[in-house]
């Protein structure tokens, strides 16, 4: 169709599925190609594809690491300019993520990747065409003429030897399964006794949900050694004094 036709633009436009929109445990295979680097809470849309998967689905995902585009944040932060994309989550962190999700048995997996380009207007022409900026303390508003002038000006001292812009990108790959639901953990004696001499972590481990209590019971239970054990049940019992589910560190990630 001509340039000026309304179809030739409805037909470019890119429609993804809004998981939130599919029901509950209906589907049987989630696919994101390079779409959770563009997502300010990984953790939560890691949630949000589980709910939606069936028992037995599939997910299946790729997404840039941090290993990408150092050269381009080590830029920004010389000038004092907020990060050019929001943060990207280690392969190992996305590995526990899925897990604190409820996902089965996560593969993950990486590669590294050189692209170059003759020229700045090149490089930033790409980089807009893998998505926009979803970093919170991203610039508030938009960037001036002035301030693109001053950041193509900026962009050739990424030259290599041939004169080409040249960045690495690691690629994250992942993929697991929905299991079916595990019946409730049975507490351990041990467990119970610490619970009881503390109320702020038994009031907490009494309000979690099964899969959140369960975290905590296997972690406690797989210790090889004695020693190993008494220390997880001590960090237990401050962890759920301070409201902290076991896997807390990765919820803000």
């Amino acid at each position: 169709p001509p340039w000026w036709s309304p179809q030739r633009w409805w037909a470019a436009q890119q429609n993804p599925i809004d998981v939130e929109a599919v029901d509950a445990s209906s589907a049987g295979l989630v696919w994101a190609n390079m779409m959770l680097h563009l997502v300010a809470d990984p953790q939560a849309q890691l949630r949000q594809w589980h709910r939606a998967l069936a028992v037995d689905g599939f997910v299946m995902f790729s997404t840039l690491g941090p290993g990408s585009l150092q050269g381009l944040r080590s830029l920004y932060a010389q000038q004092a300019w907020p990060a050019p994309h929001a943060a990207f989550v280690d392969m190992h962190d996305l590995g526990d993520m899925m897990l604190h999700a409820g996902f089965a048995d996560p593969v993950m997996d990486q590669e590294w990747i050189t692209l170059t380009w003759p020229d700045a207007d090149a490089l930033l022409a790409e980089l807009r065409s893998l998505g926009g900026n979803a970093d919170p303390q991203r610039f508030a508003g938009l960037r001036t003429p002035r301030w693109q002038r001053r950041l193509s000006e900026l962009l050739p001292g990424l030259q290599d030897e041939q004169g080409r812009l040249r960045r690495v990108f690691e690629g994250v790959y992942g993929h697991a399964c929905k299991a079916a639901p595990k019946p409730p953990a049975e507490m351990p004696e041990d467990l119970i006794a610490a619970l009881k001499k503390n109320t702020p972590a038994q009031a907490t481990f009494d309000a979690f949900p099964p899969s959140c209590k369960r975290e905590y019971i296997e972690w406690i239970v797989e210790a090889k050694r004695e020693e190993t054990r008494a220390k997880r049940l001590a960090q237990t019992v401050e962890w759920l004094a301070d409201g902290k589910r076991r896997n807390w560190k990765y919820e803000n990630c």
